[in-house]
């Protein structure tokens, strides 16, 4: 499990590649050996992966800096922490980090209500901000995994980690300007601890929809396989179809009924369609029953995958190596669900019950937002 995954108006897991440079082996060449507390290369976003700078263009966001950070720990851990800008709201609030390297590395944060602030100007007009803590002062949250963050730079902040040793890491700074609240708000669907959204269908719709498949199921010509977890897809259905195209904006690809016997488990994985060769983005999940104590978690993946096949459930993918995968979120899902699925998760039933979903599937992409594959979303979940 990452710890500190995420930390109320401080960090904030992204969804985002966590190797982020197109040649970071060139880029890191640059730094020289000087002994100083840190050095900062200043760069365009030409160095940054497209796929980075279109998911934040896609958001209403563009770059307006890319700092590459070198950080002496030997010295950096000596340092008052520091927050950007200044607690009045001006200068630079936000920025979007990745550590790349050195995963015995962190980030400080500390409470300002225990400090007092100093402010300095800087001669090229910015608000730099050191912080003065009691000795023996705790950290609200230590930041030390790998994983691209929201950072609310305004958060006084220090970069430790074992003497002797070095920090390389990427700030993104964004325009607009947000404040960190307001960023959380844009980029709500790429956030790693939010990776279902509740669906707004009611119990008389889930019970209409619970009668057709039970009707397409039991047509003489239709056949549902045995197993602990199966998987079948539904027949084409006028009457379903006109169900969800009251509010899927995205073409339905097919209707999937996954069943699981009592104590069954769906083991982690990615789901992946063999024919078109990806992943499909979303799934919007319909609990028909037994899902009372049913509970999805949700990973982050830092290393490969490999493809698999099951044969009651079809192809999927899984992990290459299970030591670089971290739980991000759960979810016990007893009411419809969008869902993200091309990223690793696994099914679990807690109770001795039977379960059946429907699992609507889409012709998505991973650009697509939530709010591009259903309009009936809710969208205030915290």
């Amino acid at each position: 499990m990452i710890p500190n995954l995420s930390y109320p108006g401080i960090l904030t897991p992204l969804n985002l590649d966590p190797i982020p440079l197109l040649d970071q082996g060139a880029i890191l060449s640059k730094f020289d050996l000087a002994n100083s507390a840190h050095q900062v290369l200043h760069l365009d976003q030409i160095v940054l992966k497209p796929s980075i700078i279109n998911a934040l263009l896609n958001r209403g966001l563009s770059i307006k800096k890319v700092d590459i950070w070198r950080w002496n720990l030997s010295l950096s851990n000596n340092d008052d922490p520091h927050s950007d800008g200044s607690t009045d709201g001006t200068g630079r609030t936000i920025g979007i980090n990745w550590n790349m390297l050195n995963d015995n590395t962190g980030v400080e944060f500390y409470d300002t209500n225990q400090g007092s602030a100093v402010f300095k100007q800087m001669p090229d007009g910015r608000t730099h901000t050191n912080w003065l803590f009691p000795e023996g002062t705790s950290p609200l949250v230590v930041w030390r995994s790998r994983y691209p963050s929201l950072i609310n730079t305004q958060t006084p902040h220090r970069v430790v980690g074992p003497p002797g040793t070095f920090r390389y890491s990427i700030t993104l700074k964004l325009n607009p300007n947000l404040i960190y609240s307001e960023m959380q708000d844009r980029l709500w669907d790429l956030r790693i601890d939010h990776d279902y959204w509740p669906a707004d269908i009611d119990s008389s719709t889930v019970n209409q929809i619970s009668n057709i498949v039970t009707r397409l199921e039991t047509n003489a010509k239709f056949s549902i396989p045995d197993g602990g977890v199966v998987a079948y897809n539904l027949p084409a259905d006028a009457e379903l179809l006109k169900i969800f195209n009251q509010f899927c904006k995205k073409s339905i690809k097919n209707f999937r009924v996954f069943k699981f016997t009592n104590g069954a488990k769906s083991h982690l994985h990615v789901d992946y369609d063999a024919t078109l060769k990806r992943s499909p983005a979303y799934s919007l999940n319909i609990p028909l029953y037994g899902s009372d104590n049913t509970e999805i978690t949700f990973y982050k993946n830092m290393g490969g995958l490999i493809e698999s096949t099951d044969k009651l459930t079809g192809s999927r993918l899984k992990a290459v190596d299970d030591n670089l995968v971290y739980r991000s979120s759960s979810l016990y899902i007893t009411s419809p669900h969008l869902i993200r699925t091309n990223i690793l998760h696994e099914v679990d039933i807690h109770d001795a019950a039977n379960r059946k979903v429907l699992s609507v599937r889409f012709f998505d992409n991973e650009l697509d937002n939530p709010t591009d594959i259903i309009s009936n979303i809710k969208l205030a979940i915290k």
